[in-house]
């Protein structure tokens, strides 16, 4: 479902990945689009294996057993204590961007269901979460916002009718296929998240970050620019669920903590972020969308500890 901006074409060429996936599987799991996945013996896990090279597609393996260590494991060791619950998992999902809308749009209409099945239905893999971007990211197919007027505070020439075009019919059609499941699947959860603000709210004026120093323009009483990205955000939460596509949740911004220069992006120092949640962005939310969820530094897992 990934391709980078101006890729689309050579997506399928360029991908040279293995993917295992384990799977604890139940004695009813079977599937007419892929081969059936078996029952496992007591005490065994059955697993598949995608990989580029020979052109593997989910091929099931031989399943592997379930043991008691003789002794310390040579190997990284995986313990599963099933009688103890922690954090609740609400789904599985991919990324869903504008780039992967415009191959998928390419596709033949039974092609296309065979994609939307073989990832959101159920005898695929049951996604029931998505990530999309709010506005242009280093996923499609160009640079775009969908506001740059600058002195526009209010917002007033919000448009968002170019996600219309490819990304929008696109996430419908999976939000389609998990509520229209009878298999008692998940709702289905929209994450969305901006990679840059417009162009005039930030200090560099680009949607790139040419410098390290790139970010949101400080707010003032005759140029709020943090209340107007807030105003931004609050449009696209607004016109998405006019689509019916209400996010399960934003985040401020995608990777805070980069500056890139060739693609969208913003630094977002915490302690900033932060202040815009509380001061502009969570006082939106709470008056226009007291359901959407906050999630905050939405960034690389080795990057957490910077968050505290």
């Amino acid at each position: 479902m990934l391709q980078s901006r101006g890729d689309s074409e050579n997506y399928f060429s360029q991908m040279n990945c293995l993917f295992i996936s384990l799977m604890a599987v139940a004695p009813s799991t079977a599937t007419t689009a892929r081969e059936p996945m078996r029952a496992a013996a007591a005490e065994t896990l059955s697993w598949v294996r995608s990989q580029e090279t020979g052109h593997e597609l989910l091929k099931l393996q031989a399943p592997l057993p379930f043991t008691q260590p003789k002794g310390p494991p040579s190997f990284p060791s995986l313990t599963v204590n099933v009688s103890k619950q922690l954090q609740p998992i609400i789904g599985f999902g991919g990324a869903l961007t504008e780039s992967s809308a415009s191959v998928f749009a390419k596709l033949t209409p039974s092609a296309q269901a065979a994609f939307i099945e073989a990832y959101f239905g159920v005898s695929g893999n049951r996604y029931s979460l998505a990530r999309t971007h709010i506005a242009s990211c280093d996923f499609a197919l160009s640079f775009y916002s969908y506001h740059e007027e600058p002195g526009d505070f209010e917002m007033k020439s919000f448009n968002m009718s170019r996600d219309f075009e490819l990304l929008i019919p696109f996430i419908q059609r999976a939000k389609a296929a998990v509520e229209g499941s009878k298999s008692g699947a998940l709702p289905f959860r929209l994450v969305s998240s901006p990679w840059s603000p417009p162009k005039w709210l930030k200090t560099c004026g680009e949607l790139i970050c040419p410098v390290l120093a790139c970010g949101l323009r400080a707010e003032a009483p005759n140029t709020p620019y943090r209340t107007a990205y807030a105003t931004y955000i609050g449009k696209y939460l607004d016109t998405m669920t006019q689509a019916g596509l209400k996010p399960f949740a934003i985040t401020p911004q995608n990777e805070p903590n980069s500056c890139k220069p060739a693609m969208e992006s913003m630094r977002f120092e915490r302690d900033e972020e932060a202040a815009f949640i509380a001061q502009q962005l969570g006082p939106m939310l709470r008056a226009k969308h007291p359901d959407v969820k906050l999630l905050a530094y939405a960034h690389h897992t080795d990057a957490l500890l910077d968050c505290r």
